[in-house]
C-alpha cells in the first residue's frame, strides 16, 4: 500500500474493490457527500488517477501490530509533500493544480489500520496529525 503511493503506481495493491478508507473519522472514499471528487471513488480509483504522486515519501514504517488471527495490521508511519510541484498530472493526463496544505511542504504523522480479507485490504482506518516537513519521529 505504502510503496504503491510512493511510486504512484499501485500495480501491486491489494485491495478489495468494496475496500472503505476513512480518515480522522470521515470516510475519504465511495462518499458522494464529501467535495472533491477523489473522494467519490474507490480506493483503486484513486491509485488509478495518479493523485499520490503529491505524496514524495513514507518514511519512518513501523508495524507495532500484526495480529493474523483477526487480520489486522497497525502501521505508523509518516507522508511527506515536498511541494516542490505545483500541479500533479494523473494518468489520463489531465493536470490538477496542488492547493491547501499541500502547497507547502508538510508531513502527517499517521497511525493506519487495516483489515485484511482473504489476502486484501478490505477496510482502512487512519488518523492523521499534521507535522512540520522532516520533522523527526524519535524512532528513525
Amino acid at each position: 500500500y505504502f510503496t504503491g503511493l510512493v511510486d504512484n503506481s499501485g500495480a501491486d495493491l491489494r485491495v478489495d474493490d468494496a475496500c472503505q478508507r476513512y480518515e480522522n473519522g470521515l470516510r475519504a472514499t465511495n462518499n458522494p457527500e464529501r467535495e472533491g471528487a477523489i473522494f467519490h471513488m474507490t480506493v483503486r480509483e484513486q491509485f488509478d488517477t495518479g493523485f499520490s504522486a503529491m505524496v514524495t515519501n513514507v518514511r519512518d514504517r513501523r508495524f507495532p501490530i500484526v495480529d493474523e488471527e483477526a487480520q489486522l495490521v497497525f502501521a505508523v508511519v509518516v507522508f511527506e509533500h515536498a511541494a516542490d510541484e505545483r500541479s500533479v498530472t494523473y494518468h489520463d493526463g489531465s493536470v490538477h493544480e496542488i492547493a491547501g496544505p499541500y502547497a507547502q511542504p508538510m508531513g502527517f504523522l499517521i497511525g493506519e489500520l487495516f483489515k485484511i480479507v482473504d489476502g486484501r485490504i478490505h477496510e482502512i482506518e487512519a488518523v492523521l496529525l499534521t507535522m512540520p516537513y522532516g520533522m523527526a519521529t524519535g524512532w528513525n
